[in-house]
């Protein structure tokens, strides 16, 4: 069973095109000037394959986001302020955009694309903008809070792409290629550092940290007075395993990626070949997941696949035997993808080093994730008095709360508990603190919009790709409680993927 975008030999030349990056980044990393030449050629290079090809200029954009996590892959300080690839990718693709409407090269074509949401979350934007500086809150807070939406400057070249079968199937491609790339990473990761390699680890680990490109935190069975922590991981590791919790915010689009294998799957009844492409990806992208072990994506995902799935019952009701075993046949792929898991794990070349000398066993593996979850319930209370006191308008961009922090880095630090910050978890909270109610009708308004372009776009489009993104969205919108992501490049750049996809007249061939 073959997805339709799935084109290996196109998949394998994206992949070796990330590799080829990442490799670039890890040697030119302790060179500022090496650094600013390269930003310098990805930009003049970026202007011109854009020039040629704005479709093509776009997938750059989409791919970097995709596997960049904050954007920091490389970066560079100019006059003082940090350029990061993304940004260097965004001007190049924006200047170009610019000049091809000033030439009248293109033109936006936005007939068939509902603006109210669009328009609300920027209405929203200028009014965050505009109460954090009549606030008085700190106009570098206010710009480095808000900066992540400026990626929604790409909405105007989306808008202004003929969109193509062969285009949309190319994207579909890039996110494949992106989600197998944070796969195999993360994989590889956790196989480096549960065995302590130390020739590569310690080196990846400050690349990594300074790049922002993952976390990387010890993980063990049992707490440091012996009492178990974690009793299934005790089961299939003993009581003195450990492993190494491998987190990329750029997860997010390997999930994505699950949903759309596993709306086709369902929905397809070809004969499964556990050898399959469909079905290595699942293994790999499910393996992904239990390795990031984020609370919040787990909760997102068993909100979003419970609903999909009632759906898809009820849409293939008649054919009940056939979903059973199709689910049966994704179980077992789960199955396989935590043995996987394991594997990475206990594979015993090279010999596993006890948990008191492997890497970071110095750090407090009682309380790192326990602090975090602590501090984040700590944080809920200040957030609340500040909407109960601002709750129409909101504070606007920048606006800081102090709250305690169980994070002994902190203590550490500041020889305090105490915390000033303007970046907080519980996403909704935060767009109601900085953007007021119109940022949450802006964003609920998006969500209806995608359920409605759903419905329009049920009988001439394949339902694996609507149930994709609405079951990938459901994800989105879910995490977003407790980690925020609708106000990340991220979040922002699948709102935006969505576009081509759901927002055309045209009959589906390829998808």
């Amino acid at each position: 069973m073959k997805q339709p975008f799935l084109k290996f030999p196109e998949i394998v030349q994206i992949l070796m095109v990330f590799i080829i990056l990442h490799v670039l980044a890890f040697i030119i990393y302790d060179s500022a000037v090496l650094r600013m030449i390269t930003l310098a050629s990805v930009f003049v290079s970026t202007m011109w394959i854009a020039h040629k090809s704005l479709f093509t200029g776009l997938l750059i954009a989409c791919a970097e986001i995709f596997i960049g996590g904050h954007g920091h892959l490389i970066s560079a300080p100019i006059l003082g302020f940090p350029l990061s690839l993304r940004i260097t990718i965004f001007l190049a693709i924006m200047v170009v955009w610019m000049i091809h409407i000033l030439r009248k090269k293109m033109h936006l074509s936005y007939k068939h694309l509902p603006l109210y949401p669009w328009i609300l979350l920027i209405l929203a934007l200028i009014l965050g903008g505009i109460t954090g500086l009549a606030y008085g809150n700190n106009p570098l807070f206010i710009f480095d809070d808000a900066n992540g939406y400026l990626i929604l400057g790409y909405a105007l070249p989306f808008i202004s792409i003929e969109w193509t079968e062969a285009r949309r199937a190319t994207l579909l491609r890039i996110l494949t290629a992106a989600a197998l790339w944070v796969s195999v990473g993360t994989l590889i990761l956790s196989y480096i550092f549960t065995h302590s390699i130390e020739s590569y680890a310690r080196p990846l680990y400050t690349f990594i940290r300074d790049t922002r490109l993952a976390e990387i935190t010890l993980q063990s069975v049992s707490n440091s007075e012996g009492i178990v922590t974690h009793p299934f991981a005790a089961y299939i590791l003993g009581e003195s395993g450990y492993w190494y919790r491998i987190f990329m915010q750029s997860q997010f689009f390997v999930i994505a990626l699950t949903f759309f294998l596993i709306t086709y799957t369902v929905l397809h009844t070809e004969k499964i070949r556990i050898l399959s492409s469909t079905s290595l990806l699942i293994i790999f992208s499910i393996a992904t997941i239990f390795l990031s072990q984020s609370r919040s994506f787990f909760v997102g995902l068993c909100i979003a696949l419970t609903v999909i799935s009632g759906f898809i019952f009820y849409l293939k009701r008649k054919e009940f035997i056939t979903l059973i075993k199709q689910y049966i046949y994704l179980i077992g792929m789960s199955s396989i993808a935590l043995l996987l898991v394991w594997i990475s794990i206990t594979l015993p070349i090279p010999t596993k080093p006890s948990v008191d000398t492997v890497l970071f066993s110095n750090t407090s593996i009682d309380t790192d994730r326990y602090a975090a979850v602590s501090s984040r319930w700590s944080l809920l209370s200040p957030m609340m008095i500040a909407i109960d006191n601002r709750p129409i308008l909101g504070s606007g961009f920048g606006t800081v709360l102090t709250y305690k922090s169980d994070d002994p880095r902190i203590y550490d630090e500041t020889g305090s508990t105490a915390l000033t910050t303007y970046r907080f978890e519980w996403g909704y909270h935060d767009i109601w603190i900085k953007m007021g109610l119109i940022g949450l009708v802006a964003y609920g308004s998006y969500l209806y919009m995608l359920f409605r372009a759903s419905v329009t776009m049920w009988n001439h489009t394949p339902h694996w790709i609507i149930l994709g993104f609405v079951g990938t969205t459901l994800t989105l919108f879910v995490t977003h409680i407790f980690s925020p992501y609708l106000n990340h490049p991220i979040g922002l750049i699948w709102l935006l993927s969505i576009i081509p996809f759901i927002y055309t007249t045209r009959s589906h061939t390829m998808v």
